[in-house]
């Protein structure tokens, strides 16, 4: 089998046997059924001024999606759960044993972030495998502000002072 299909690692532990000290167990993994690899595994932009991006201009990022299993799973589809704010689109690897450290291509995403309107981003990217029930998640996180914010954005006051109304 190919090193992208086996997966092994050793546990090496010291035993209380005066003539076996120190003993091993060796895993072998024939089949990777596990999850595919996200490079990065979160997108974190921080906090970005709105006025120092181009009006209307978006800030993209690139992740990586590898798959140690073999054959390589599909990526069924990919969704943003703020697609106004965060887009993401898949492409496809240009060679079909494009392959990368820890695993072969399975394609990457485009994920477009809006940077023309102010305020907190906090979304998730699923990436739907074929497969598998549950999709790899990747988180996109940052604050675009606005020129001149207050903060808190809200005060909220007491309409009772000792009984009775302000």
């Amino acid at each position: 089998m190919s090193s992208r299909s086996t997966l092994q690692s050793v546990v090496r532990f010291r035993t209380n046997d005066l003539h076996v000290p120190e003993a091993s167990v060796v895993f072998t993994v024939e089949r990777i059924l596990g999850a595919i690899s996200v490079l990065p595994r979160s997108i974190v932009i921080g906090s970005v001024s709105l006025g120092s991006v181009s009006l209307g201009s978006d800030q993209s990022h690139t992740v990586t999606l590898l798959d140690r299993a073999s054959p390589p799973r599909r990526i069924e589809r990919v969704q943003s759960d703020d697609p106004t704010r965060v887009l993401v689109e898949l492409h496809e690897p240009e060679s079909t044993n494009a392959t990368a450290e820890g695993g072969v291509m399975t394609g990457t995403l485009k994920v477009t972030i809006c940077m023309s309107v102010s305020g907190q981003i906090d979304a998730t990217i699923f990436v739907h495998i074929a497969g598998r029930a549950t999709p790899e998640k990747i988180r996109v996180t940052g604050c675009i502000v606005a020129p001149v914010e207050a903060r808190p954005g809200e005060v909220h006051l007491p309409r009772f002072r000792y009984g009775s109304p302000l």
